[in-house]
C-alpha cells in the first residue's frame, strides 16, 4: 500500500510511514525532517487522514466527513500549532489555512518573529488530557517546530516521553537539529529529500498542465522543492 497519495517522490517516508500504518504500529511521535516546500506538512495531514477515515482501512478516501475537515483543517482532533508573534491574531491564522486549503501550496508560516510559546504547548496539552471528539485518539501537528524555546519544548518533552493513549504528534521541521536532542530522541525520525528535476518537471506537468519546456526551466531553478516550483508556476 501506498499512504502518500500526494506527496511525490518521497519513497522512502511513504514506505516507512505505509508500514508502520498497516501493521497498526504507528509511533506516538515523528519528526518529519526536510528542507521547506517538499511535501511534510501535507504528508502529516495524510496520515492523520488514513487514522481517521470513516471509509478506506488501508488508507484514506479523500472524500468521507473526516477526511475533508482534516485537509480543510476543521478536524476537532487534528490541531495544528503554528509558531506565531505576541499580537497573532486569530484571523490571521484562518485566513492563513484558508490560503492553503484553497491553493494547496501556501506555507503555512506567519510573517515575523515567531516562536511556539509555552503556553501554546499547555493548550495542546490540555486538548490531550481531554476525550477526542470522534473516539479515534489525537493527532497534534507542529509546523516548523524548530521555533519552539527551551521552556516550550521542555514541556512538551513531558508528553512526549508519557503521552496520552492513542495519541500521535508529529513535529515538522527544515532545520531539525535546531531541536533539543531530547525531544528528537523521543520522536521517529522520517526523513524527506529535495527531488530531481525531472520529478519536479512531472508535477508541474501533471498539476498545472505546462508543457515539458517550460516545466522544465521552472524545475531546474527550484532547488529539488516541488512547492517552490509550483509558487513559481
Amino acid at each position: 500500500m501506498s499512504l502518500l497519495k500526494e506527496v511525490k517522490g518521497q519513497k522512502m517516508a511513504d514506505e516507512l510511514l505505509s508500514s508502520s500504518f498497516s501493521k497498526g504500529r504507528l509511533s506516538h511521535a515523528y519528526l518529519f525532517a526536510g528542507p521547506s516546500g517538499v511535501g511534510k506538512l501535507t504528508a502529516a495531514l495524510e496520515l492523520s487522514a488514513a487514522s481517521m477515515c470513516n471509509d478506506d482501512k488501508n488508507g484514506y478516501c479523500g472524500k468521507c466527513r473526516n477526511c475533508r475537515r482534516i485537509f480543510k483543517f476543521q478536524h476537532p482532533d487534528v490541531r495544528l500549532t503554528i509558531p506565531q508573534t505576541g499580537d497573532t491574531k486569530p484571523e490571521e491564522i484562518a485566513a492563513l489555512l484558508q490560503s492553503r486549503v484553497d491553493d494547496g501550496i501556501t506555507p503555512v508560516k506567519l510573517q515575523g518573529n515567531t516562536r511556539i510559546s509555552i503556553g501554546q504547548i499547555r493548550e495542546l496539552q490540555k486538548r490531550l488530557s481531554m476525550k477526542a471528539y470522534e473516539d479515534r485518539g489525537h493527532i497534534e501537528i507542529i509546523p516548523d517546530a524548530d521555533r519552539m524555546g527551551v521552556e516550550a519544548a521542555n514541556a512538551l518533552l513531558k508528553t512526549l516521553e508519557e503521552p496520552p493513549n492513542e495519541t500521535v504528534i508529529i513535529l515538522i521541521s527544515s532545520t531539525w537539529s535546531a531541536l533539543l536532542p531530547t525531544v528528537r530522541s523521543r520522536s521517529h525520525l522520517i526523513r524527506f529529500r529535495r527531488l530531481p528535476s525531472s520529478t519536479i518537471r512531472d508535477i508541474l506537468m501533471d498539476r498545472l498542465g505546462l508543457d515539458e519546456k517550460d516545466a522544465s526551466s521552472i524545475a531546474g531553478s527550484s532547488d529539488g522543492r516541488p512547492g517552490l516550483a509550483l509558487s513559481r508556476s
